[in-house]
């Protein structure tokens, strides 16, 4: 037992040196490999090294002063006072200033938006920041453990930042990440105002190029073909300047638009005028000349601010509507209630052909229920044809609509049709599968994801439309006085999925007692089959079941 226990005592003393072996080879392979001394060779990675850093439109002397700035916000103007650029002169000059009141929760955000401009404005600095490869990061010091480590502990929140802005370099989407971060660009497209640029040749000889920039963000010119606007005069770079839409102060004058240099060696100019830094935002105005380097090409600017005018007030337009059907229904609600039951009872079909008329919907939805009325957008006279590929059809209840969406998605005429209820809001493009592109653009632009248009279309408020009402004798007023009224109306059994033949969608109207009697003697028919079929295959079971009796009483009798 004792050399049992020795044995044991010893393979648990191998297995802890072993262990502690480990640990201290991985401690030091990590000490070896983290960069944890901001200085030397890696001195481009402190905060205090000089180098340009743009925060909130002001240019600094170091990303520390820049940092400072952000923390302190009364103090802007004097760290950019002359022979501020000390450091030590710096902060004896912010004492005393108030700090931000959010500073705690705005302060990763403000040191991200520092360290990714101080890198995106030296090519040196990314360089060398790739060249670290995969090693961890660490800042050093003696107090500071919320930014770096002490004595090995702290959060080392700027070495994280650090490691996260050099991945981005390796991946090469530090430059995206720079504009969405640092320039604030505008994500509404709506706020994206249409830029026009003029290229002409200086010696005016008359030749003209217009480039027109629309639906993007920011745009590119240079020399790459990849670019909004390529120009291949030697003097230009192949990203030169880019036109972009921003959100920050500085561009709000001329509607979002700006412009800056990327760097270039032979900069960009605004009517002569040079501009004097790169990676810097300046106000783009309307009728102002663009030219790139030393090129003998000039491209006067215009910013089209009237399109984003028009749409505005259009969506001030609905919004208004919108309200004032609101008011009415409070106002009246049993009206309200109508048009409600109404809506319900609404389908839109998309994806027809041009030339379906009010006939082939009556046939496609003959077995759904009561057709109430037809609607073609974009006609004019009555009688017309889906002009747009699309309609709006009209049932006496919800549930014949309900019945009729279940033939979305069926051939008619060759297409294939898309039927959903009219009050529901656009899902947006790519829904459907299958659907053409034409499709698409035909949907979106009859429904629009708008309610108020429906209603205006229910209400007979709808200008480029037309009501198409039913000849069901059901609805007529001219009906023969003698037939019941209020009989009970048989309801139509569910729409089965079928596709409908190109010969019967095209046959003309029939009379509409014909319609009346073909609509309800079918249903009847079919009824009739099943029971037939039903009765046969029960007296085909009964003859198997009385021939396999006889045969095991013949078996018994052997």
């Amino acid at each position: 037992m004792t050399e049992k226990k020795k044995n044991l005592a010893k393979e648990a003393a191998l297995q802890g040196a072993k262990a502690a072996e480990t640990r201290i080879a991985e401690e030091a392979k990590k000490k070896f490999t983290r960069i944890d001394a901001f200085e030397g060779i890696y001195q481009f990675l402190s905060l205090e090294i000089p180098c340009p850093v743009l925060f909130n439109g002001v240019l600094h002397y170091s990303a520390k002063h820049a940092l400072l700035a952000a923390q302190f916000p009364d103090a802007t103007d004097l760290l950019q006072a002359p022979g501020n650029d000390d450091l030590s002169v710096a902060l004896k000059a912010v004492e005393g200033e108030t700090e931000a009141k959010d500073w705690s929760q705005t302060r990763l955000k403000a040191m991200e938006r520092i360290q990714r401009d101080k890198f995106q404005r030296s090519e040196e600095y990314r360089k060398k920041l790739k060249e670290t490869g995969d090693r961890d990061l660490v800042w050093e010091n003696d107090a500071d453990t919320f930014w770096g480590a002490t004595k090995g502990r702290g959060q080392n929140h700027l070495g994280r930042i650090l490691m996260d802005v050099r991945s981005s370099i390796q991946e090469d989407t530090d430059f995206h990440s720079w504009l969405f971060l640092c320039c604030d660009l505008e994500g509404d497209s709506l706020r994206w105002p249409p830029v026009e640029l003029i290229e002409s040749k200086d010696d005016g000889s008359g030749e003209t190029q217009v480039h027109r920039l629309s639906g993007k963000e920011y745009y590119k010119l240079g020399k790459l073909p990849s670019n909004a606007v390529p120009a291949l005069h030697p003097s230009i770079s192949r990203e030169h300047a880019l036109i972009l839409h921003t959100k920050t102060e500085v561009a709000r004058p001329t509607g979002g638009v700006a412009i800056m240099d990327l760097g270039s060696k032979f900069g960009t100019h605004l009517d002569g005028r040079r501009l004097a830094n790169g990676f810097v935002m300046e106000p783009l105005k309307s009728g102002v000349k663009l030219k790139l380097g030393a090129s003998t090409r000039s491209y006067e600017v215009r910013v089209n601010l009237r399109s984003q005018i028009e749409e505005l007030e259009r969506q001030q337009r609905d919004l208004m509507r919108e309200v004032q059907s609101i008011d009415q229904d409070a106002a009246d609600p049993v009206q309200a209630a109508k048009r409600l039951a109404k809506e319900e009872a609404t389908c839109f079909v998309g994806g027809l052909e041009y030339d379906t008329e009010k006939a082939d919907l009556l046939g496609l939805f003959q077995d759904c229920g009561h057709v109430e009325e037809v609607r073609f957008p974009g006609q004019q006279e009555v009688g017309g044809k889906a002009v747009k590929g699309i309609a709006f059809v009209v049932f006496d209840s919800a549930m014949a609509a309900r019945r009729a969406c279940g033939l979305s998605g069926e051939m008619f005429k060759g297409r294939k049709l898309k039927v959903a209820p009219a009050g529901e809001r656009s899902k947006g493009k790519g829904d459907g599968k299958g659907k053409s592109k034409e499709g698409e653009n035909r949907d979106d632009d009859a429904r629009g994801g708008s309610r108020q248009f429906l209603r205006d279309m229910l209400d007979g408020k709808w200008e480029r439309g037309v009501a198409l009402p039913s000849l069901s004798p059901e609805r007529r007023r001219d009906a023969p006085r003698d037939a019941p009224r209020d009989a009970p109306r048989r309801e139509a059994p569910p729409a089965r999925r079928r596709e409908v033949p190109r010969s019967a969608s095209a046959s003309p109207v029939r009379s509409p007692l014909r319609d009346r009697s073909r609509s309800r003697s079918e249903p009847e028919r079919k009824r009739k089959e099943k029971r037939k079929g039903k009765e046969k295959r029960k007296g085909k079971k009964r003859k198997k079941s009385s021939s396999s009796d006889s045969s095991d009483s013949d078996s018994g009798r052997a």
